[in-house]
């Protein structure tokens, strides 16, 4: 036998053991793969809060949702996806109210003293970049109509002076 198929054995016994409401079984989960999914969320998230939230977020999901859960394959893949969707809704989530911020934003007058208007801008780009560094397509720029579908660095480029 491999070290896999025992692990698999070992983890599908634990998740029968938590559907039947086994806080022990739940604690061994826990000690077996929270370290684990705590860096893979640091790795994609760079936030320790956000990355604590996102795995207190599935195991907190995992108890709850216990009894109408199944795993098919292996109990650590079906974690990691777990966090993994909690992460990409997470960043959509920010990237939708950068979206709403923006447009706030073009709501309000431009600032009269060119130091407020400068300051202002670079704030912006800094949010900008902030998104692209997430790697996900968005339309900020989406009323205009040549911008639709392009990334973030290449919006960015074309509005930065830098």
């Amino acid at each position: 036998m491999t070290e896999d198929f025992i692990q698999e054995n070992e983890d599908r016994e634990l998740f029968r053991r938590i559907k039947q409401g086994s806080e022990e079984a739940f604690r061994v989960v826990y000690g077996k793969y929270h370290r684990i999914l705590y860096a893979v969320a640091l790795k994609m998230l760079k936030d320790r809060s956000a990355a604590e939230n996102a795995v207190q977020h599935v195991f907190v999901k995992l108890w709850i949702g216990r009894q109408e859960m199944t795993v098919m394959l292996s109990l650590r893949n079906y974690l990691y996806t777990m966090t993994r969707n909690y992460i990409l809704n997470y960043l959509r989530s920010r990237n939708t109210e950068l979206v709403h911020s923006y447009r706030l934003a073009q709501l309000v007058p431009e600032a009269s003293d060119p130091l407020d208007a400068q300051i202002e801008r670079e704030d912006l780009l800094q949010m900008l970049d902030t998104v692209s560094a997430c790697r996900l397509p968005i339309a900020l720029f989406g009323c205009h109509s040549g911008w639709a579908g392009y990334s973030n660095p290449r919006i960015c480029r074309r509005y930065s002076t830098r």
